[in-house]
């Protein structure tokens, strides 16, 4: 076909001149990925054009995408899969999930808008330092998997789950971006999905197009992540797994932690009822992995290592705004308590009433109540404290167990504090 190319140039606009094009940013099977400028907005965005790899081409007078060796009504069934993805995926709100703004259809073809994200891809960065430290690759695979999880409960698989598809940002924000290949899909069905994949990245189950597909199918994606991150070695594909075994974690990298090694050993097992099934279970044993002790935390004796993305930090110090607030409180109100039982204690009217014995009684309910409250703030501050750091080095599980064994008592007190102020006021009354 005469004058042909494949992908848009520098200078093309879309939408009636809205986006002009600037640079590709990546290429695929399925797609072309352009930074584009919004001529009004005067803001970077990243547009994915549907284009199928060796099946399109583009005409260079028109732009438009034209088809070879692929029936029409295929590509257009696939097209229009690629806009209902999109219009699926508008519907996501997450900080580590990058947003579909806008869909539409032009030049023969279908486009997705999404934000441009300033960084490096997970790719970039591993290959720059070798591999990463068991600390900062902990961090990512958090965030990833919150976002994963935020997918999956929204019945979206993402399918290409890899570093090249992992922006991180400036500020150690990691963020899953293109979901060309995302789908729907129903846990530990069967369902027809096309086979897209990359070697190293992804389950067996991917290979084949009918074939039972559940959140574990991403899950092995998160694990070879990880497995890449802490080796700076692209994990074995699936199918030659089959055949030989894959070098574990430890053995390519020995100081990687032996709970790491399971996580990742459990996450990226063949078979997918070996592996971790939901995202919550893969969390809770990567969180609960041996980590550098100033990132440690106790529980009963136990070590527990938590990773927070930038967004769970946002929304603990939006937490601990209260909780100071909460604290001081505590102190007043314990204060006022002290001043007014401090003074029916020793006035003498009042233990011409008959009083005295009961202010004694709730003076001594006091004591102990103001010595809770105090522990209480304390805790609270702690736990503030704490909120201010990339990762919790103290408080949070301490002050769940401290609420949830001390929370009745904690009542029970109040509620006779105040009763000693009503006590105490009345007895001025009268």
């Amino acid at each position: 076909m005469e004058n042909t190319i494949k992908e848009l140039k520098a200078g093309d606009t879309l939408q009636n001149g809205i986006y002009v094009i600037e640079r590709i940013i990546g290429a695929g099977g399925f797609g072309i990925t352009y930074m584009a400028r919004h001529t009004r907005l005067n803001v970077s965005h990243a547009i994915k054009e549907f284009f199928i790899n060796g099946y399109c081409v583009r005409n260079l007078r028109n732009k438009t995408v034209q088809l070879q060796g692929i029936d029409i009504t295929m590509y257009e069934k696939y097209r229009q899969k690629f806009l209902e993805e999109a219009q699926t995926l508008t519907r996501l709100d997450h900080p580590n999930v990058v947003k579909v703004l806008n869909s539409f259809i032009e030049n023969n073809t279908a486009y997705m808008v999404m934000p441009f994200v300033e960084g490096v891809t997970l790719q970039q960065k591993v290959t720059q330092h070798s591999r990463l430290s068991y600390e900062t690759a902990v961090n990512y695979i958090a965030q990833l998997s919150e976002a994963v999880g935020y997918i999956h409960a929204k019945d979206i698989l993402h399918r290409d789950i890899k570093p090249e598809n992992i922006i991180i940002t400036p500020d150690n924000r990691a963020i899953l971006i293109d979901f060309g290949s995302a789908r729907e899909f129903v846990q530990d069905k069967t369902q027809h999905h096309t086979s897209i994949l990359t070697q190293g990245y992804a389950p067996p189950e991917q290979y084949t197009t009918n074939s039972r597909k559940g959140a574990y199918s991403d899950i092995y994606s998160l694990g070879a992540v990880f497995y890449f991150s802490l080796t700076g070695q692209k994990p074995m594909d699936a199918t030659t797994r089959t055949m030989e075994s894959m070098p574990e974690p430890q053995e390519l990298v020995p100081d990687i932690p032996d709970a790491a090694n399971r996580t990742i050993r459990e996450a990226m097992q063949l078979k997918p009822e070996n592996r971790y099934q939901t995202v919550q279970d893969f969390m809770n044993d990567l969180l609960n992995t041996e980590q550098n002790p100033k990132t440690k935390i106790r529980d009963n004796k136990k070590s527990i290592s938590i990773t927070l993305s930038p967004f769970a930090i946002e929304n603990l110090q939006k937490m601990a705004s209260w909780m100071k607030f909460i604290a001081v409180f505590l102190y007043v109100i314990g204060g006022i308590m002290i001043v007014v039982l401090l003074f029916n204690f020793f006035s003498a009217s009042y233990y011409e009433k008959g009083s005295g014995i009961l202010g004694i009684v709730f003076f001594g309910f006091l004591i102990y109540c103001i010595n809770l409250l105090h522990q209480a703030a304390n805790k609270i501050k702690s736990f503030c404290l704490a909120t201010d750091k990339n990762t919790m080095e103290q408080g949070i599980f301490y002050l769940k167990k401290y609420w949830k064994t001390r929370g009745i008592i904690f009542i029970v007190y109040f509620s006779l504090l105040l009763l000693a102020l009503l006590i105490g006021i009345i007895g001025e009354i009268v």
